[in-house]
């Protein structure tokens, strides 16, 4: 003989609840319906496009400071993530180097270190601005590693060199070692580093650059008070005495000129080559076929000089060059010396 059994009285409340669970489970799943539209990229404009749209006086001052036409050969090219502003300089026949900004001053930072190696007439030079500052546009994203040497091999590519030699300053030091590591085949032997980050740990970041790495950072910084404020600390009225203050105000004038520049420097912070590039260095080491050189202030606050001691390891046929008592802005503080030293490693005669 068959048992049969009641069914369970289920409450009118808990039919409900079930039939609300239901459609918004059918709602989520329309919501992710591969036929959905793909979102159009945000691209923030550069400094030429405020200049063009804006009369604000901080934009008037800062190209002044830092023109367009702050080298010659300068151009534009347009990439899938924004209009990158570039430079050639010296002749086409050349040895190929490319020059890599840190993390917040454009180009002016080689500005008197460029003539030296041009007057050699042996080299063919590259300088463009990163993402997000100066005259190349700043793409709604993250500013980690893969977009620095995404837009450097984009430009190698587009200018058809096959390879060169890379110089990086600061964190451009870790742009340079994340390129060296994972496009070998484009770096022509030889990569030098002035002050390299890619391995500050967070003890090494002072607590209000850690503070703004937090989106709440970002947002403060982009409040009129809060630029207005930054103007008043970072820029002194009057002409700049010398290239070192010139390079400080167009860095504090950015802050207060291009709309995405914090964001662009908070990200990079967060997540981009400051940080976390050890074994980039140690990928280097292990490459007979690239020569290394770091130049590094033994007095420098930024990226302490202890670390050059990790860097040494990871790359023991490296050397290096230590300026007794510089500090991080060593190609504004020393151009000379930076200069002779590379021109020494890239195998031609001193300068002096």
């Amino acid at each position: 003989m068959f048992q049969y059994h009641s069914l369970p009285e289920v409450q009118p409340s808990t039919v409900a609840i079930a039939v609300l669970l239901a459609g918004l489970a059918l709602s989520r799943i329309n919501s992710y319906s591969i036929l959905e539209s793909p979102k159009k990229r945000i691209i923030h404009p550069s400094l030429e496009k405020v200049l063009r749209e804006s009369k604000d006086d901080n934009a008037k001052k800062l190209e002044e400071l830092y023109p367009a036409d702050v080298y010659d050969g300068g151009a534009y090219v347009d990439f899938p993530m924004g209009r990158v502003r570039y430079w050639l300089l010296g002749p086409e026949n050349g040895v190929k180097v490319v020059l890599i900004n840190g993390i917040m001053t454009p180009t002016v930072v080689w500005a008197d270190v460029v003539p030296k190696l041009l007057n050699t007439g042996r080299f063919r030079i590259l300088l463009y601005d990163h993402y997000g500052r100066g005259y190349s546009e700043a793409p709604e994203t993250e500013y980690d590693v893969e977009l620095y040497i995404t837009q450097l091999s984009w430009l190698l590519q587009y200018l058809k060199w096959e390879k060169c030699k890379v110089v990086g300053l600061s964190m451009g030091g870790g742009v340079a070692a994340a390129f060296a590591a994972a496009f070998p085949w484009l770096v022509d032997g030889k990569v030098a580093f002035l002050c390299p980050a890619g391995v500050l740990s967070d003890d090494d970041l002072p607590l209000p650059t850690r503070l703004l790495t937090t989106r709440l950072g970002v947002h403060l910084t982009s409040l009129s008070i809060v630029k207005a404020y930054i103007k008043k600390i970072r820029y002194k009225p009057g002409t700049p005495t010398g290239l070192m203050e010139r390079a400080e105000q167009v860095s504090g004038l950015q802050q207060t000129v291009l709309p995405h520049f914090m964001h662009a420097v908070a990200s990079s912070l967060r997540v981009g080559p400051i940080r976390g590039q050890l074994p980039c260095f140690e990928t280097i080491g292990r490459n007979d076929d690239l020569n290394v050189l770091f130049i590094w202030g033994t007095n420098d606050q930024v990226v302490p000089y202890r670390h050059s001691v990790n860097l040494l390891k990871c790359i023991p046929k490296s050397r290096i060059v230590a300026v007794e008592g510089a500090g991080h802005e060593i190609s504004l503080s020393h151009p000379d010396l930076v200069a002779n030293a590379l021109v020494e490693f890239f195998d031609f005669k001193p300068l002096f």
